[in-house]
């Protein structure tokens, strides 16, 4: 499902560039000699989607003094696609390889969904937004970088400071309410991705793109508020993989 629409949004853009511009970049050389020894500034924005992770396992324990059942939930189950913004900066060591560094903030939101069940009566749970700011760094080979038309693909490290993620849980069937449970603290985690992205040249120092790849992170701190329920490891997750889909503007110095 992502990757369609992931290629269906690739599709889109490339469906409204007017033909005449695709000939152009497409097939005219930009009079640069790639990107060696030139500083660049990107902007980026778009698309936050989730491709793999659950935040929270499933367990059973008692809640209330009552049999209760939680299963586990995914990043999608939780989370509805929200949005990234990013700056970064490059700078060309070889004809077709540059060091980038970027930082990067998201946001997705979440709805509240069934989570399991007390003594047959729905357990409802509503999690606080995710939100992180991203620090990463690493390389990017560009494949035709003389070319108004410029495939790449990107290696990143860094981390993530992750905002803390409380739950507010119910159980309508009996009237009882859970208010802003602990579940992650803030927490600064591991993260590595790899993009793969096309750059449309606008003359020797302009040039707009897409871009989408993934994103791995580790698991953010866990709190300890579940002690003596049998439901203690339910925050024994959290690692994330993610899927952003961004248009690019980057601009050249010489």
């Amino acid at each position: 499902m992502m990757i369609r629409t992931m290629l269906g949004t690739i599709a889109a853009v490339l469906a409204i560039l007017p033909a005449p511009a695709l000939a152009q970049y497409g097939g005219t050389t930009v009079p640069t000699s790639g990107v060696e020894g030139r500083f660049s500034v990107t902007l980026k924005g778009g698309l936050e989607t989730n491709w793999g992770g659950d935040v929270h396992e499933g367990g059973t324990g008692r809640v209330l003094g009552l049999p209760a059942e939680v299963g586990a939930r995914s990043y999608n189950d939780v989370y509805d696609p929200g949005y990234r913004l990013g700056i970064g900066v490059g700078y060309g060591f070889s004809p077709n390889m540059e060091a980038i560094a970027a930082f990067s903030y998201g946001n997705l939101g979440a709805e509240e969904i069934e989570i399991g069940t007390v003594a047959g009566e729905s357990l409802r749970g509503a999690f606080g937004d995710y939100k992180d700011m991203t620090f990463e760094g690493g390389v990017r080979w560009h494949f035709a970088p003389d070319a108004g038309f410029d495939p790449y693909v990107s290696g990143v490290i860094g981390f993530r400071m992750l905002d803390a993620i409380p739950l507010d849980m119910s159980v309508p069937g009996v009237g009882a309410v859970f208010e802003n449970v602990g579940f992650y603290n803030d927490s600064t985690v591991f993260m590595a991705g790899i993009d793969f992205g096309v750059q449309f040249k606008m003359g020797d120092r302009g040039a707009f793109g897409i871009e989408s790849g993934f994103r791995f992170q580790g698991s953010p701190e866990q709190v300890e508020g579940f002690a003596g329920t049998g439901l203690e490891n339910l925050n024994d997750a959290g690692s994330r993989i993610a899927l952003p889909i961004l248009a690019t503007f980057t601009y050249y110095f010489d």
